[in-house]
């Protein structure tokens, strides 16, 4: 591929030097040496240096993954990047060898010549500044659409939310660095790696406690609603697996908020009996999938649950937990903290 690029360019230079010497042909030998070393720096110049005048500076180029090198050539000829898509093959092989150039998204902000963009393409010198992104523990995915989409031009909510149906509680929570190119398969395929990566030293955590790892996630997205960051999450874990073992319902309020969005002082009589499988009032069990994507602390929660007296717990005003051993005292705590 090599020889054939190099005998392309030269080529070119071939005819270019033929057109040149019969002009020259009338000149004196010296004149005529002159000439043509003149019109070789001038071709080399002109090629290798200099810039088209419509390169598209302050813009991004994007290379596809999968293109043949040909295919990318055309395109930055195309697109003015380059004068040739010849020469840019010569340099990508030169700098590249067998990979050649590296799928991206590449910004341009000033004019460079071909061998510097061939060098760049080669190496993956996108001179993109990535963007920061947090994702909260306890997001459900459509929050995470709303926030990508406010950061991230090309991204696609609905797309996001296709692919990811059925995936609620596996992309996980956590500060991300994407090009301000991202669109939505590069951002779910991150995330769930991600989940993947951080699950995988908690498989024997989760084998041991003989629950799937959808329960365990499920029941890790209700504690990352149900919980203040001052709770011990593994005691309220245990609280609410007791529940399931004795046949009690869950009777949690944070799968209101995946259901209609109301929050516990929210919650109105007729909310309770709301007919949706996530009304942990109504059916017994867990719901039939995360309400929430669950952080670390959560998940290890979920899989850890710590014994306790208590069958209760409530939260006042100010997140303060408060626990009772049986309904009496649950109703006591009511009195006393949710005035």
């Amino acid at each position: 591929m090599k020889q054939n690029i190099t005998t392309q360019f030269q080529s070119i230079l071939k005819t270019f030097l033929s057109h040149v010497s019969k002009r020259a042909l009338r000149l004196p030998k010296r004149l005529f040496v002159i000439s043509i070393l003149v019109a070789v720096v001038g071709l080399l110049y002109y090629f290798l240096i200099t810039a088209p005048a419509s390169f598209p500076d302050e813009s991004i180029i994007r290379v596809e993954s999968g293109a043949p090198l040909k295919e990318i050539s055309d395109l930055l000829e195309e697109k003015s990047v380059v004068r040739s898509a010849v020469v840019f093959q010569f340099f990508a092989i030169l700098f590249g060898g067998d990979k050649q150039v590296l799928a991206g998204d590449y910004f341009f902000e000033k004019k460079v010549p071909v061998f510097s963009v061939a060098s760049r393409l080669s190496r993956g010198d996108y001179q993109l500044e990535a963007v920061k992104i947090t994702i909260p523990e306890g997001f459900t995915l459509r929050e995470m659409a709303d926030l990508f989409t406010e950061r991230f031009e090309l991204f696609d909510r609905d797309e996001f939310l296709e692919l990811t149906r059925g995936e609620e509680g596996y992309l996980f929570p956590d500060t991300y660095f994407f090009l301000p190119t991202a669109e939505a398969p590069v951002i779910v395929f991150t995330m769930m790696n991600n989940f993947e990566e951080k699950i995988a030293p908690l498989q024997d955590d989760i084998f041991e406690s003989g629950r799937s790892l959808d329960e365990i996630i499920t029941m890790a997205s209700i504690i990352e609603k149900e919980t203040g960051p001052n709770d011990d999450r593994a005691i309220i874990s245990g609280i609410l697996w007791k529940r399931i073992r004795i046949g009690m319902p869950l009777q949690v309020d944070a799968s209101f908020l995946y259901i209609n969005g109301k929050g516990s002082f929210e919650l109105t009589l007729s909310d309770l009996k709301i007919d949706s499988p996530y009304n942990t009032y109504k059916y017994k069990g867990l719901p039939p999938s995360p309400i929430a994507s669950p952080g670390m602390e959560s998940i290890v929660a979920a899989a850890n649950p710590k014994d306790s007296p208590y069958l209760y717990y409530l939260h006042d005003k100010e997140m303060n937990v408060h626990y009772g051993k049986d309904f009496e005292e649950h109703k006591a705590n009511k009195r006393k903290y949710l005035k």
